[in-house]
């Protein structure tokens, strides 16, 4: 009986810090990310209203996470948050606009990066 109760400790145990590291090294960052932009989307002058899609990944090869969107009034471009605690950009943020796949000037947009 006493080796049943050790292996329920030990699984219980086990099962509390895989979802005490899940939380720590992505569920948290991911709302941190999240916030940072936007925050930075707020500074640009965009509220939720002017969103038509949005789309949060981790980005596994940079590091960080990356913020897809898309605008309903500046439906042609595609507005890419990079989110990286590195960064020493405003809200630790990098933004790429694409339209059509290829980069933007930053005079080309209608919501330029921050300075």
């Amino acid at each position: 009986m006493k080796k049943h109760r050790n292996l329920w400790l030990t699984l219980g145990i086990i099962f509390i810090l895989c979802i005490g590291g899940y939380i720590f090294f992505f569920a948290i960052p991911k709302y941190t990310a999240t916030n940072a932009v936007n925050a930075y989307m707020q500074e640009q002058g965009l509220s939720d209203d002017h969103v038509k899609s949005e789309k949060m990944k981790k980005d596994w090869k940079g590091g960080g996470y990356v913020a897809t969107v898309k605008l309903k009034d500046d439906p042609e471009m595609t507005y890419e948050y990079n989110y990286d605690k590195k960064f020493s950009y405003p809200h630790h943020i990098s933004l790429l606009v694409f339209k059509y796949g290829s980069g933007q000037n930053d005079k080309d947009v209608k919501y330029p990066p921050l300075k």
